[in-house]
């Protein structure tokens, strides 16, 4: 499933709630960031994706969703979102068994919680996209460096004028 399906559902579950289609999609890209800054699986990621789905389907936090969905492939999940929601994580387990974290609460929680987990990984993300754009730029450099020296040593000159005649 691609990301924009993913999104797609998401937003359609969203119909009929108290979140905004732009709510909705800050929480997605918030979400989306940290599964990249976590490096998820494709499959994980759209774990994350289908939790986030069932919980704005239900329109209540679960622990079902919250700790075995979105807690086995986002670490510290379960107390970020406590954190998001100002309660300790005892309170956050009250709540959730009582069916108290919906609408507002919810929708507060989920932005928060969306946002504060892309905040934790963004520097992770920023360094891996470094890593990568400069070992890139390495590779570029030693091509160019080979192509150079492959020039000087007159090998290609030898090969052009071989085929030419």
């Amino acid at each position: 499933m691609t990301t924009g399906r993913n999104l797609s559902q998401f937003l359609a579950a969203v119909q009929g709630t108290n979140f905004s289609t732009e709510d909705a999609k800050r929480i997605f890209q918030g979400i989306t960031v940290a599964a990249r800054g976590m490096n998820l699986s494709i499959d994980d990621t759209e774990g994350t994706y289908r939790a986030l789905t069932q919980i704005m389907s239900k329109g209540k936090l679960q622990a079902e969703e919250l700790r075995g969905q979105l807690g086995d492939r986002l670490p510290g999940a379960f107390s970020m979102m406590a954190q998001a929601l100002g309660v300790t994580t005892g309170e956050l387990d009250k709540l959730m068994k009582k069916g108290l974290i919906t609408g507002d609460v919810l929708r507060e929680g989920l932005l928060k919680f969306s946002e504060n987990y892309a905040k934790k990984v963004a520097p992770e993300l920023d360094s891996a996209t470094n890593t990568i754009s400069a070992g890139l730029a390495r590779l570029n450099t030693s091509f160019s460096k080979l192509v150079a020296d492959f020039t000087d040593s007159g090998f290609a000159s030898l090969v052009g004028s071989t085929a030419n005649g």
